[in-house]
C-alpha cells in the first residue's frame, strides 16, 4: 500500500508538473532539450544528485551561476566552483528545497520561470546567517517569490544560472517534526519522478 503523502512531501513530489505538463504541448527538440534539461537539473539537486548534472552532457564548458538573495548576491563560475558550492550546501543538515506555483516559459535562448521558493533550514544555521530565530535546534521553511532565469547553449546545454528572490515576500515557519523532509525522505521520494523522463539526451 502506498504511503500517504504529507503536504510537504507532496509540493516537492509534483514540483515538476507544470514542466511535465509544458513538455506535452511542446514539440520543438531544442526547447525539449531545454525542458527536460531543467527538470532533471532540479529533481537530481534536491535529491542530493549534483554531480549527475555536473558534466558535458548537461552543461556547457564554463557555467556561471548569479544568485541575488535580498541585497546579497553571489557570482560562480565553472563547474569546479559550481560544484564546490553544491558540496557545502549538502553539508547544511536537513537543507531541502522545492517550488510550488511554478509558472514556466521556453525559448531558443533558454529558460524562464517564477515560483514560490521553498527552503527547509535548520535554525543555527539560520542564526549564523542573522536571522531572528528562537529556537536553533528546530527546523525552519522560508519561503519566498523567485524568479529564474536559465541560459541554455545551442546543445540544450545549462550556461548558467541566475535567480532572483523578492526580499519583501520572504516568510519564516518553525516546522513541527512530523513536518521536516530528511534530505533521505527527499531523494527517496525523488527517485521514481527523476526516472519517469529520460533527461535532456
Amino acid at each position: 500500500m502506498t504511503a500517504v503523502l504529507t503536504g510537504h512531501e507532496h509540493q516537492l513530489v509534483h514540483q515538476m508538473d507544470a514542466v511535465d505538463e509544458l513538455l506535452t504541448r511542446t514539440a520543438d527538440p531544442h526547447h525539449r532539450r531545454i525542458l527536460l534539461n531543467f527538470r532533471q537539473h532540479v529533481l537530481l539537486e534536491v535529491a542530493g544528485r549534483h554531480h549527475e548534472f555536473l558534466t558535458p552532457a548537461m552543461m556547457a564548458a564554463e557555467p556561471v551561476y548569479r544568485l541575488s538573495e535580498g541585497r546579497a548576491g553571489i557570482v560562480l563560475s565553472g563547474l569546479e566552483e559550481i560544484g564546490r558550492f553544491y558540496d557545502e550546501v549538502r553539508r547544511a543538515e536537513a537543507l531541502v528545497l522545492w517550488t510550488t506555483a511554478l509558472r514556466p516559459a521556453v525559448a531558443d535562448w533558454g529558460f524562464a520561470a517564477e515560483a514560490w521558493f521553498h527552503r527547509q533550514l535548520p535554525g543555527r544555521f539560520l542564526a549564523r546567517a542573522g536571522a531572528d530565530v528562537d529556537d536553533p535546534a528546530a527546523t525552519y521553511l522560508v519561503s519566498c517569490r523567485a524568479a529564474f532565469i536559465w541560459p541554455y547553449d545551442e546543445q540544450g546545454r545549462l550556461e548558467g544560472e541566475h535567480v532572483y528572490e523578492d526580499p519583501g515576500s520572504v516568510a519564516t515557519r518553525k516546522l513541527t517534526p512530523a513536518e521536516v523532509i530528511t534530505p533521505g525522505r527527499a531523494a527517496e521520494l525523488l527517485a521514481p519522478v527523476i526516472a519517469a523522463h529520460p533527461g535532456p539526451g
